[in-house]
């Protein structure tokens, strides 16, 4: 929506709370991210950690992070639902339905 404000900071906030009301504690954001790599027909993961890129011009790329990475298909869809904080690809399929 133009003119519509994003703070990326916020974004983090409601993804820490997000993880903080889906997760308990022990492994299962790991198991996640391995369900997410099948889901996609990866036959590869890998993570890593990165202290940040200090001299980046966003905010976000600054900060430390552990990142995964798989080979398999980023559809559309897949793209989209990662630019959807907080409204994956299953919470939008709820959605239409619901609005149909």
């Amino acid at each position: 929506m133009t003119g519509v404000k994003h703070n990326p900071i916020a974004d983090i906030g409601l993804i820490s709370d997000n993880l903080r009301d889906r997760y308990k504690t022990g492994f299962p954001i790991l198991k996640e991210i391995i369900q997410n790599a099948d889901d996609a027909g990866a036959t590869h993961l890998s993570f890593g950690y990165s202290s940040g890129l200090l001299n980046s011009e966003h905010e976000l790329l600054k900060g430390s992070a552990v990142f995964f990475i798989n080979d398999g298909p980023l559809r559309s869809s897949d793209a989209d639902a990662i630019l959807s904080i907080a409204l994956g690809s299953k919470a939008k399929a709820i959605q239409k339905k619901r609005l149909k």
